[in-house]
């Protein structure tokens, strides 16, 4: 059953693709449902037994019941709106929709969403949350990697899981997931604008929640007392401070030598600090603005 359902997806996926109308298919206990239903029909027409052509009939209405419920899901709501936020590989990456119809919380628990790209199609978005129009949707452990969407399915199984029901959407979206994060401590060489003897000032930039790796020297205490959570001054260097990320001069493989620059990027942002980032096929100059901080992860992605 597993196999007829597989080939019969795969035929009608490829010829869906293209398209945006709804489609629907058993599953497979959709179809060990539909062979124990004619299985009964048949042994009650045989010994005409009554009690079971009145179980097969409401066998029959509850699968009908189960196919039209399940294909309304997905017939019943139009994506308007779609975006997505760029996150590490280790973090959930949400997916944001807006709905021409709001749903209701019992029937679009069931719902799914696939981002396709040219070549390849990542792992389901399950339902996270909703509110009024708008509908978030999550996925975790994604690999790292720049993306095009050019294609999004909404699926579903219903409550039952007797059927499969989609429909594609053509939609162009840019997704960059980073590298997981691995601690390692800061490079020790440092490069700095002014000379050798003048000693660096540092200004007061803002405050940040406190994050693991961060230094407790710099906690705001009178903060914590008022609010008991715990808040990091950021302070911007007025010399222009500059680390290096080197690929060359971390150690690891390719995979955690990209995460460790995640690391270090993501430290030196909330620290205030600029940074040079050195890869095989790019280089960025010193900078600290959020640009750079961006620019440097998605270099990190597509390495």
């Amino acid at each position: 059953m597993t196999a007829i359902t597989q080939y019969l997806l795969n035929k009608a996926n490829s010829y869906s693709k293209n398209r945006t109308k709804t489609y629907i298919i058993p599953t497979a206990a959709g179809f060990k449902f539909i062979f124990i239903n004619f299985s009964l029909l048949l042994i009650a027409l045989t010994y005409a037994n009554n009690l079971a052509l009145l179980i097969n009939f409401l066998m029959f209405s509850y699968f009908l019941i189960q196919m039209l419920d399940t294909h309304r899901l997905i017939q019943q709501y139009q994506l308007k709106k779609i975006s997505v936020t760029n996150q590490f590989s280790s973090k959930e990456c949400i997916v944001h929709c807006t709905l021409d119809t709001a749903p209701s919380s019992n029937q679009f628990t069931f719902l799914q969403i696939e981002l396709h790209t040219k070549k390849e199609v990542l792992k389901p978005f399950n339902f996270k949350s909703f509110h009024g129009h708008h509908v978030d949707f999550k996925s975790t452990d994604l690999k790292r990697g720049y993306y095009q969407i050019n294609k999004i399915k909404l699926f579903t199984f219903g409550p039952s899981r007797l059927f499969y029901v989609w429909r594609y959407y053509g939609q162009s979206l840019s997704l960059y997931i980073y590298p997981k994060k691995i601690p390692i401590s800061l490079p020790m060489q440092k490069q700095s604008s002014t000379s050798s003897s003048e000693e660096t000032e540092l200004e007061y930039d803002q405050h940040i929640r406190y994050a693991p790796g961060l230094s407790f020297k710099r906690i705001d205490w009178k903060t914590y007392a008022k609010t008991e959570q715990l808040y990091w001054k950021r302070f911007t260097p007025r010399h222009g401070l500059n680390y290096e990320i080197n690929y060359y001069k971390i150690t690891g493989e390719k995979e955690d030598k990209l995460s460790k620059m995640a690391y270090l990027i993501e430290l030196l942002y909330k620290e205030g600090n600029t940074w040079n980032l050195i890869l095989p096929t790019k280089q960025l100059n010193a900078q600290s603005t959020r640009a750079h901080y961006l620019k440097s992860l998605e270099a990190l992605s597509e390495a």
